[in-house]
């Protein structure tokens, strides 16, 4: 027979309650917020494009090298294309679609306890839109303003390829690899899971 899903107490419920209300209103909050940043650039007809600059010390007696820094920076530029700013507002929405996934998650993984479900088979499918819209953002994120950075360079008459590498996040990428296998793993013990249930 099946066992019994376990049983929460009652200041259990009232934190994952507030926590499912905090997460459903952040997610609404975030989503009010991020359409009203993309509305501004949208009427303006321009927006401030990342760069990223070298920093360089001034000329100075004794310094023998100087190690690389950069600099994020934002410019806007007269003339700016419609598709610079069309690829800097969608960079803001994929961030801010991002972060609402990401408190969707968290809310349909309290909701999901709240109702006696085990964790393992709670979490497997709310971890997962946490997990990608964790690293989904970051990723298409600096993808979309790394190439309006390149449209910029190029606005400015320097070559297109400056700086624009520097916009993708190794870090970001490589935690993707991580979601995948975080995912995968949480499918397995949830059928484990059912699997052993269906024993006892």
């Amino acid at each position: 027979m099946l066992t019994e899903p376990p049983l929460l107490r009652r200041s259990d419920r009232v934190v994952l309650r507030v926590l499912q209300i905090l997460a459903w209103v952040g997610a609404a909050v975030t989503l009010v917020s991020g359409a009203a940043s993309a509305l501004l650039p949208l009427l303006q007809g321009m927006a401030a494009v990342p760069l990223t600059v070298e920093a360089s010390l001034p000329e100075t007696t004794g310094v023998i090298a100087q190690s690389p820094q950069w600099l994020q920076a934002s410019v806007w530029i007269d003339g700016q294309q419609p598709v610079v700013t069309a690829l800097v507002i969608a960079a803001l929405l994929v961030r801010v679609a991002a972060t609402a996934v990401v408190l969707m998650g968290i809310a349909l993984l309290a909701g999901r306890m709240l109702r006696g479900r085990a964790f393992a088979d709670a979490a497997s499918a709310p971890l997962g839109l946490v997990l990608v819209g964790v690293a989904a953002g970051p990723i298409l994120g600096d993808a979309l303003e790394g190439w309006a950075s390149m449209l910029a360079w190029e606005a400015m008459g320097t070559p297109s390829g400056f700086g624009s590498v520097m916009a993708f996040s190794p870090t970001a990428i490589l935690f993707g690899l991580v979601v995948v296998a975080v995912m995968i793993l949480f499918r397995v013990a949830s059928r484990v899971q059912r699997d052993a249930d269906g024993l006892v």
